[in-house]
């Protein structure tokens, strides 16, 4: 009766428990299915196979390098030719979800982050960001501005209502240079801001002390007008303010009329707006 071929377990265990012998080595070697008694006698005397692999891996374990984690302290061996590359990055860490490692951040650069850069380690660097990156940084920090912008009770809620709620509840656009989002003021004086972004940008001139024209524009329940096709068109109220050095400076009703009545290029003086009237911009304090 011809004996089983033994386990891949028996056979490791045989050699001293070499964890690399797998079936695939043995097929390489001509010995994919010893059996029991011919690993019982490579326990004895290993197969010069066996013999020339471990001397192998042990030259190439003497040639690999240490790459130790700054943060958590775990450390891989590498190979030297892979332990080179190294030298692209200014560090290096394990990147493993036990270890919280963050690499240094410098003002005006950008961390460049390179999964398995070293053997599974990642690498950092920090480099000078192109147009490309400066305008990807720009998005992210607006974006990110302008989810804050519209939490309750943030520095930007509390300046568009400081702007919009003395002119009552209802609906107000309000312009910032060139940018315009509409803002609803509710009974109980919150605001809700159709651009978040607007709200954002507002509060930066705020507290970075830019200049900026703002103007307020407040639809009242009083009617101007109707047009031909029945649709009645509100009054509008319109406000203006100077924001210098992080500062409202109100417009009376000659300034703002003069602003918005005023052609930008000429100079010359514009018909204005049927239905709008222009009002002294009250005190904003932020």
């Amino acid at each position: 009766m011809q004996e089983e071929p033994a386990t891949v377990g028996e056979i490791r265990k045989a050699l001293g428990g070499c964890q690399w012998v797998t079936r695939r080595m043995l097929k390489r070697h001509g010995n994919q299915f010893p059996t029991r008694d011919q690993v019982e006698l490579w326990r004895k005397n290993p197969p010069v196979w066996f013999l020339q692999e471990k001397k192998k891996r042990a030259e190439e374990q003497a040639e690999k390098v240490t790459v130790t984690c700054p943060a958590c302290g775990f450390s891989i061996r590498v190979k030297a030719k892979t332990a080179r590359y190294a030298r692209n990055y200014e560090g290096l860490y394990c990147g493993r979800n036990a270890c919280d490692y963050q690499p240094p951040k410098t003002d005006g650069m950008v961390t460049v982050i390179e999964y398995n850069a070293v053997g599974s380690f990642t690498g950092w660097k920090h480099v000078f960001p192109d147009n490309k990156q400066t305008a990807s940084i720009m998005r992210a920090r607006n974006l990110a501005a302008a989810a804050l912008a519209v939490q309750p009770g943030s520095p930007a809620q509390r300046i568009l209502r400081a702007l919009t709620a003395p002119a009552g509840i209802g609906t107000h656009i309000v312009s910032v240079n060139d940018w315009s989002t509409g803002v609803i003021v509710d009974a109980d004086e919150t605001v809700e801001i159709e651009n978040p972004m607007v709200a954002a940008g507002l509060h930066r001139m705020v507290t970075e002390g830019e200049d900026a024209g703002i103007i307020v524009r407040t639809f009242t329940n009083e009617v101007s007008h109707t047009l031909a096709s029945g649709a009645k068109v509100p009054v509008k109220e319109v406000r203006g303010w100077h924001l210098n050095e992080g500062v409202f400076q109100p417009m009376d009703e000659q300034a703002i009329f003069s602003a918005s009545c005023t052609d930008a290029e000429t100079g010359e003086p514009i018909a204005p707006q049927r239905g709008v009237r222009y009002l002294d911009a009250y005190p904003v304090e932020v």
